[in-house]
């Protein structure tokens, strides 16, 4: 909960898949417990915020031959599958079975889980055969966090960043042969790089924080994980034609981040700077092939060089506006607050025709 944007919450959609094979399941075993295990990456926002995580059933396919975006949702079925509260410690490593590992959030779902996945496989062993059985029994999780916005400060609560592609992401069923054995057996269904998965991302921003006004107002936002970004429109740059055609030879915006805003979440390092084409398709500048154009952050400003937009702008080839976006914005929640009026500035080199 963001004082300056407000509440952005992130969950995600995943395959639950069989590993290596599955055992022969005795029609006596009886399950023991099922842990779900997911490798911490890092975390934004308040790092002492209580989550409620929660896991649920997902009751439709993801498929791998399908493009989907962060405002999709999926259904889930069924009730709860499990739930823990927890402070997330991404630092510390965790024991395993008397062995350490990596940090990560490692919790028990509920037992009526296990029970219901060993009960299918002792009747129905062929859908743990493959991958393509088994997503059709089972198609996956939905996981979701609930943070507590308490204490004080610019942000309250946070978002936990996981580790897509670790060996460590799993779910875990431990189980019995029979009542009276002692033995605790194990199989890990796989959460790893080879599932398919969807991130759902949702903002609820603070009401008149966006705005298509053309009155350039006193802070400007761009924020990842496919939040805001910013339109820059250049309305009277072709007064520079006035006297003939020019050639630029730099077009340069610099734009300050607001003083005070990145206490607790950094500014962003970098921006995608991009247009809409002639097909209406939004594409990066030319400029950014030349390494110039992604507005690297230093020294509390970005500065964005983009002449060969802005000669394409003045030939009239391309709109009179640019957009700027967060870089790699799907990788992690950081946000720029900037100066806006009287702050930006236009710095153009240009020899005439």
């Amino acid at each position: 909960n963001d004082q300056y944007l407000g509440v952005t919450s992130a969950s995600f959609y995943i395959q639950m898949l069989v590993g290596t094979s599955f055992p022969s399941i005795l029609p006596t075993a009886v399950a023991d417990s099922i842990v779900l295990s997911l490798a911490y990456s890092g975390i934004y926002g308040d790092s002492s915020a209580t989550h409620e995580v929660s896991v649920y059933e997902l009751g439709e396919s993801l498929s791998s031959d399908s493009t989907y975006y962060t405002t999709d949702t999926f259904d889930i079925t069924g009730s709860q599958l499990g739930s823990v509260v927890v402070i997330p410690s991404t630092k510390d490593s965790v024991p395993v079975n008397g062995v350490n590992q990596a940090p990560q959030l490692r919790f028990r779902l509920n037992n009526s889980f296990a029970e219901t996945i060993l009960d299918h496989a002792k009747t129905s062993a062929a859908d743990f055969t493959s991958n393509s059985n088994f997503l059709n029994y089972f198609k996956g999780l939905y996981i979701k966090s609930d943070a507590a916005y308490s204490g004080s400060g610019d942000v309250k609560g946070s978002i936990i960043s996981l580790s897509p592609s670790s060996s460590i992401n799993s779910v875990t069923l431990y189980y019995r042969d029979s009542d009276t054995s002692s033995t605790v057996k194990s199989y890990n269904f796989q959460l790893g790089a080879s599932s398919v998965r969807s991130s759902q991302i949702m903002h609820s921003y603070p009401t008149g924080l966006t705005t298509d006004s053309l009155q350039t107002p006193s802070a400007l936002y761009v924020q990842s994980l496919n939040g805001l970004r910013l339109k820059v429109k250049f309305p009277n740059i072709t007064s520079l034609l006035a006297d003939g055609p020019v050639s630029i030879n730099k077009a340069q915006l610099v734009i300050k981040v607001k003083s005070g805003t990145t206490d607790v979440i950094k500014a962003n390092s970098g921006f995608f700077i991009t247009y809409d084409n002639i097909s209406g398709n939004n594409v990066l500048i030319l400029d950014y092939n030349d390494g110039q154009a992604n507005g690297l952050l230093s020294d509390g400003e970005y500065k964005i060089e983009f002449a060969q937009q802005m000669q394409r702008i003045l030939n009239g080839s391309v709109n009179d506006y640019i957009y700027i976006a967060a870089a790699e914005r799907q990788l992690n929640t950081q946000r720029s607050i900037l100066e806006g009026a009287g702050s930006i500035k236009l710095n153009i080199t240009y020899t005439k025709k």
